[in-house]
């Protein structure tokens, strides 16, 4: 489930957390209609394609996204410089 929330972060566009406590390997086919989303631009396909797949996976595989406040690890990068020659 770990994993399916990675996944689910990157093509929703924001953090998904698995808080389902499931362990193991699931293999399943998740299907929804998206609609108009390939003529979006990617920021706003994924906020299209949220409720639907939010929908999907509350009727095809019993899970339920909820939105909430939790707090996540944000990598910043505040300084980069070209490496100097050795």
């Amino acid at each position: 489930m770990a994993d399916f929330a990675g996944i689910l972060s990157r093509n929703l566009g924001l953090p998904v957390v698995d808080h389902t406590s499931l362990t193991g390997s699931f293999s399943f086919t998740l299907r929804w209609n998206p609609d108009n989303a390939d003529a979006l631009q990617h920021d706003e396909a994924a906020a299209a394609l949220r409720p639907e797949i939010s929908r999907a996976i509350s009727r095809q595989l019993g899970l339920t996204l909820e939105s909430q406040k939790v707090p996540v690890d944000i990598l910043v990068i505040d300084h980069a410089e070209k490496p100097s020659e050795n």
